[in-house]
């Protein structure tokens, strides 16, 4: 195992602004996962809108809790001086968005904006 060492201060702190970035990042998902199951679940096809935001704010809920992990798995590679590990949260939050994307935009294709229930 190799020997723990203290990192320079802005490696640290860029892990945890980093961090913090996650958090805003999940902060936004649940805000828009709130917003498209409440306020568009007035249109068309009311269960496609919550199904989009329900998981939209399940993205975020994910992302909050990996973050601090992420923080802690990041500063233990900094201190350790091993290679960073992969950002998985990215490639989650990645793949929700186009999922979201694809059934919202499926959902204002079909719908007829003039149209009021």
């Amino acid at each position: 195992m190799s020997e723990r060492r203290n990192p320079e201060g802005q490696f640290q702190l860029a892990n945890e602004r980093t961090y913090l970035a996650w958090l805003r990042t999940a902060l936004a998902l649940v805000a828009s996962g709130v917003a498209a199951a409440r306020l568009l679940a007035g249109q068309t096809l009311p269960w496609a809108w919550e199904t989009v935001g329900v998981l939209l704010i399940l993205a975020g809920v994910v992302t909050a809790a990996l973050a601090r992990r992420r923080w802690r798995a990041m500063d233990a590679a900094i201190r350790e001086g091993e290679p960073l590990p992969a950002p998985g949260i990215a490639v989650m939050i990645a793949g929700v968005i186009v999922i979201c994307g694809l059934i919202t935009t499926a959902l204002l294709l079909g719908t007829n904006p003039g149209h009021v229930p």
